[in-house]
């Protein structure tokens, strides 16, 4: 499958948000307390004309997409980039191509796409920063 029909399948926020069984309130909450700063949002503005789109590999029960997937629905509210959540669990044919160190299917996972469907870039499962702190 193509990463354009990956998208296509998956869920938009508002289905998988709405879909949550845990964590749902405290993705909420942050959805609604965060926001970019005016120098995030200038550091942003070449990316309103690329047309880009994001695939989300994730879990409503994985902590790590809890604090980062609304922070990555706030980015696209503000370059207008269309964003896409597919269940890790369920597509693992997917999740397969994004493994971590090439064993691990952590989570989340973002891959950008183009209007023609090309990766464009993947980030995730945490910022390199935090992953130094974990290791």
């Amino acid at each position: 499958m193509s990463l354009n029909q990956w998208f296509e399948k998956g869920l938009t926020a508002d289905q998988y948000i709405t879909g949550m069984t845990v964590n749902q309130e405290e993705m909420t909450l942050i959805l609604e307390k965060f926001s970019l700063s005016d120098t995030e949002k200038e550091r942003l503005a070449p990316f309103k004309e690329k047309g880009l789109k994001a695939i989300v590999l994730t879990e409503d029960w994985c902590g790590d997409a809890l604090l980062n997937n609304p922070v990555l629905l706030k980015i696209a509210a503000e370059i207008d980039m269309e964003v896409r959540f597919v269940l890790r669990d369920q597509n693992l044919e997917l999740m397969d191509q994004y493994l971590t160190n090439g064993t691990s299917r952590a989570i989340p996972i973002f891959v950008f796409i183009d209007k023609d469907g090309e990766e464009q870039a993947v980030w995730g499962p945490r910022a390199k920063q935090i992953q130094e702190i974990v290791d």
